[in-house]
C-alpha cells in the first residue's frame, strides 16, 4: 500500500525503499520486483550513485582516474578512452544477459540500489598493489576480481600484464634485428648480399606483425571473458540472486560466473550457451582423474590451502555442475539458491550445505558419475 502511494505521487526514492523492503522478505515477489524495474525503466529516473563508496575509491586510487557512468555502473579508469568505453559496454551487456538468465530460472532480477562500481587500472603493478593494499587480494596473477567487502570489481588492461609484456619485449628485439639487417643492406655494395639481408628483414618484420596481432587478439579475448566473469559476481550480489551477508558454496558462485564466460560478447551468453574453453578444461580434468568428490565440492566455500592445481579442477567442475543443473534441473537450481539465501547470515556448516544440495538435486555421488561420463 505504501509503495503504491509513493509510486502514485512519483516519490521514487520512497517507493524504492518500500519495494526493496518487500523483496527482502519475499525475493520472488513478482509484483514488487516488476514495479521496481518499471521505476528505473523511465528515462527520467536514474539509479543513484553511492557517493561515499565512489569518493573512497577515488582517494585510494589517487589522481589520473576519469569518472564515467552507464545506466547500471559507475567507472573509474586511467586506461585509454576506447578501451574504457568497450569495458563499459561489456558490463552493460553482461547485465542484460544476467537478467535474461534470471528470467529463465524463474527468479526476479531487480535493479541495483546504487550503480555498481568498476575500477579499471592500466598498469599491472599498480593494479596488484591496489588490490593487496585496499581489498586484501593477492592479484599478481589474477586478471581481475570482485571484492565483496568494497562491493566493486577491479581490472587491468591485460596487454600490460607480465606475460604479454615479456612477449612484446621479445618481439621488439626481433624488430631491432630486422632494422640492423636493413642498415647492413644499405652499407653493402654487393647487390646479391644486400637483397638477402632485406629479405631477411622482411621475414622478421612480417613475423612480428603477425605475432603482435595474435597477442592483441588473445589479450582482448582474455579480457572479455575475465570482465564478464567478475561482472557476473558483482551483478549477482547486487541484483537479487546472492546476498553479501552470506557465504555461498564455491561451486555455485564460481560455476555461475564461469558459465557466463565467452570470447564473443556480440552473441547471447550465459549458462544456456556452451563455453568451448571451459568444456575442454573439464574434459581434461576427467581424463586426468582429478575430479573432486562431489560430496566434498558442494560443501567448500573456497579452495583449500590455495592449491593452484586443485583450484583449476574446482573451477572446471563448478562450471560443469552449474551448467548441467541449469540445463536439466533449472527449477531445482532456483529453489536451491533461495534455500541457501534463507539460511542464517554468515557461513553455512558443510554438513548443512551437503544436506541442502542433496535435498534439491539428489545424491551427490550419482551426479558426479553422471557429469564424469562426458
Amino acid at each position: 500500500m505504501r509503495a503504491a502511494a509513493s509510486i502514485a505521487s512519483e516519490d521514487w526514492e520512497s517507493a524504492d525503499g518500500w519495494l526493496r523492503a518487500i523483496l527482502r522478505e519475499s525475493p520472488d515477489d513478482a509484483e514488487a520486483a516488476g514495479a521496481l524495474r518499471a521505476i528505473y525503466e523511465q528515462s527520467s529516473v536514474e539509479i543513484p550513485v553511492d557517493e561515499e563508496a565512489l569518493e573512497r575509491a577515488q582517494r585510494e586510487l589517487g589522481e589520473g582516474f576519469a569518472l564515467s557512468k552507464t545506466k547500471h555502473f559507475v567507472i573509474l579508469s586511467d586506461c585509454g578512452a576506447e578501451w574504457t568505453a568497450s569495458r563499459s559496454a561489456l558490463l552493460e551487456r553482461t547485465y542484460k544477459q544476467f537478467e535474461r538468465t534470471m528470467t529463465r530460472m524463474g527468479l526476479e532480477a531487480v535493479p541495483p540500489s546504487t550503480r555498481m562500481l568498476c575500477v579499471l587500472i592500466r598498469d599491472h603493478e599498480q593494479y596488484a598493489s591496489f588490490a593487496k593494499r585496499h581489498d586484501g587480494v593477492s592479484a599478481e596473477w589474477v586478471g581481475g576480481y570482485y571484492a565483496g567487502s568494497s562491493n566493486r570489481v577491479v581490472f587491468y588492461d591485460d596487454i600490460t600484464g607480465p606475460a604479454f609484456e615479456q612477449a612484446l619485449e621479445e618481439l621488439a628485439e626481433y624488430d631491432d634485428l630486422a632494422h640492423e639487417s636493413r642498415d647492413q643492406a644499405l652499407n653493402d655494395r654487393r647487390d646479391a648480399h644486400a637483397s638477402v639481408l632485406n629479405e631477411r628483414a622482411d621475414r622478421i618484420l612480417a613475423f612480428t606483425r603477425t605475432e603482435r596481432a595474435r597477442l592483441e587478439l588473445e589479450a582482448t579475448r582474455t579480457s572479455t571473458a575475465k570482465t564478464i566473469h567478475e561482472a557476473t559476481h558483482l551483478i549477482a550480489y547486487n541484483c537479487g540472486l546472492q546476498d553479501r551477508r552470506r557465504l555461498y558454496p564455491f561451486w555455485f558462485s564460481e560455476g555461475l560466473a564461469a558459465s557466463f564466460e565467452t570470447e564473443d560478447s556480440t552473441q547471447s551468453f550465459g549458462p544456456d550457451r556452451r563455453s568451448e574453453s571451459r568444456d575442454l578444461e573439464w574434459d581434461a580434468i576427467v581424463e586426468q582423474g582429478r575430479v573432486v568428490p562431489m560430496d566434498l565440492l558442494v560443501t567448500l566455500t573456497d579452495v583449500p590451502g590455495e592449491d593452484q592445481r586443485l583450484a583449476e579442477a574446482m573451477y572446471a567442475q563448478s562450471y560443469a555442475l552449474f551448467s548441467y543443473l541449469y540445463r536439466y534441473k533449472r527449477e531445482a537450481l532456483a529453489a536451491y539458491v533461495r534455500a541457501v539465501g534463507a539460511e542464517p547470515s554468515g557461513r553455512v556448516p558443510p554438513t548443512r550445505l551437503l544436506e541442502l544440495f542433496e535435498a534439491h538435486f539428489g545424491s551427490a555421488g550419482a551426479l558426479e558419475r553422471r557429469l564424469s561420463r562426458r
